[in-house]
């Protein structure tokens, strides 16, 4: 965990402080606990855990390598391109919101810049594991370019953060992977910004009629559990809903993005429903 970061966390239900105790290694936490007026959360290797599922010893993914690749091919997208210079360039950390296997956008950002200040969450502490597994890799052989990148598994509707810590939020198919309440994980990030701070969403959505049309069934599903899949309009609403103001919003045509799709989606794709994608830039006022 990045010290600038290791004040930041608070219970995600009460939001009190949270203190850590445990062990140290070059300044950073390690193994231990953040604990508070009641409660106690386990830090593991470095990595606070606010879920609670068993994580299994080591990596078990080993596909972090497969998704950098495949940015060789997002990279060539003018609008993804354009939003990491933009992201890279905020002063101050950055929240990666379900990062996922994927990373989202953190890829796309070490290729900017390494030294970037990212906290990465997901609900999964093994998809984390694998990260700090992947970055420790990478910096043990690349001693010219040492990536910052600190972790944590908590739900992204109930965020363990202080009020205002970051500069910027993104996620890259990560909404839409939420399988609680999108609603309040919007709300949470409009919390935990800065005021001025950007928010950049690159979701995948289907038309409600071609969806209605071909699995009616799914609609209700949808509309209560995942509304951003059901149109940009609708994922708009929601952040404005939020208090967002909606800076941009442009449509993104390409292959790659399929493979940050959630679950629903994909059933849809293979229903030969084609998914389009929105990058949506805001901002708290």
């Amino acid at each position: 965990m990045d010290p600038s970061l290791q004040t930041i966390f608070v219970d995600p239900v009460r939001k009190d402080g949270l203190k850590y105790v445990g062990e140290y290694v070059r300044g950073r936490w390690w193994n231990g606990f953040l604990v508070g007026n009641g409660v106690r959360y386990q830090v593991v290797r470095g990595i606070p855990d606010f879920v609670g599922l068993p994580c299994p010893e080591g990596p078990i993914f080993n596909k972090i390598e497969l998704f950098m690749r495949l940015w060789d091919n997002l990279w060539d997208i003018s609008e993804i391109r354009k939003a990491c210079k933009e992201i890279a360039c905020v002063d101050g950390p950055l929240l990666e919101v379900a990062a996922g296997l994927g990373g989202g956008f953190v890829p796309g950002l070490l290729r900017l810049k390494q030294d970037l200040i990212i906290l990465m969450s997901d609900k999964d502490m093994r998809v984390l594991e694998d990260w700090r597994c992947f970055s420790s890799r990478k910096n043990a052989v690349d001693k010219a370019g040492q990536i910052s990148l600190s972790f944590s598994a908590f739900d992204a509707e109930k965020m363990p953060i202080r009020d205002g810590s970051f500069s910027a939020v993104t996620s890259l198919g990560g909404f839409n992977n939420i399988d609680s309440n999108q609603i309040n994980a919007v709300r949470e990030a409009f919390r935990v910004l800065r005021r001025d701070g950007l928010l950049y969403l690159l979701e995948g959505w289907f038309e409600r009629e071609e969806i209605s049309r071909t699995m009616p069934g799914l609609v209700h599903y949808i509309e209560r559990f995942y509304p951003g899949l059901l149109g940009g309009e609708s994922l708009e609403s929601i952040l404005e809903d939020a208090g967002f103001r909606i800076l941009e919003r442009l449509e993104i045509s390409s292959p790659w993005l399929r493979y940050y799709s959630n679950q629903i989606l994909l059933i849809l794709s293979f229903n030969r429903l084609k998914p389009k994608f929105s990058l949506i830039k805001a901002v708290k006022p």
